[in-house]
């Protein structure tokens, strides 16, 4: 297949089907220059560098062409931008998705309600005043051209995963290089997600197909 993945991060899942011989061609784009800087190092490494490219730049605008692609994937990255960009990054995806591609990714969400004073501590450490919704982001992809949506729920490994990472913190704090207020931040931080997670978080998997030209 010929894939986008948007927010690629240091693109361990692009080297993942690569090596299942999934990946014809690839792009990541992601805004972090180390996370790119890295990512293009270890593609280097296994011999990938020359079916994935990396490219500095945001989901929000590809430098790549129209209908160039047949798979468009992210890993919770979406999350970043609030719901009110998501109809952008939908349209983007579109854009590039050739004729009956697909688009494939698992982001956080929150519950279609939720109290935003409880869910205040989760806002501010993301820097956003609100979550997208598993509605926004159906609504999104029907306006930007898609249909057969679905979505699969896993949202009860948020809490056990920010929790485990939690304790290993914890238990690794001694042995890592860095700072005392650093991991008491970072601890408390993740307190919170294993803490709200449960009432007000949604997390798993959304799929849509690209049935209709904008």
């Amino acid at each position: 297949m010929r894939i986008l993945d948007m927010g690629c991060g240091y693109g361990g899942l692009l080297r993942r089907l690569w090596k299942q011989g999934l990946v014809w061609r690839a792009t990541g784009c992601d805004i972090a220059s180390r996370m790119c800087s890295q990512a293009r190092s270890l593609n280097a490494k296994i011999g990938a560098d020359a079916d994935l490219k990396i490219l500095e730049e945001s989901y929000l605008s590809v430098s790549i062409p129209d209908e160039s692609v047949d798979l468009v994937i992210s890993m919770d990255a979406l999350l970043h931008i609030g719901p009110q960009g998501h109809a952008a990054v939908m349209k983007e995806a579109s854009r590039v998705l050739r004729p009956g591609g697909w688009i494939v990714f698992c982001d956080i969400m929150e519950q279609e309600v939720v109290d935003p004073q409880e869910m205040q501590p989760i806002y501010d450490r993301i820097h956003l005043s609100k979550l997208g919704t598993v509605s926004n982001y159906e609504t999104c992809l029907a306006d930007a051209g898609f249909s057969k949506f679905d979505f699969e729920p896993h949202s009860g490994n948020v809490a056990s995963h920010y929790g485990t990472v939690r304790k290993v913190l914890a238990e690794k704090q001694d042995s890592l290089p860095l700072s005392k207020n650093f991991i008491e931040r970072m601890s408390a931080g993740l307190a919170t997600w294993e803490k709200l997670a449960p009432k007000n978080i949604v997390w798993g998997f959304v799929s849509a197909q690209k049935t209709e030209k904008l």
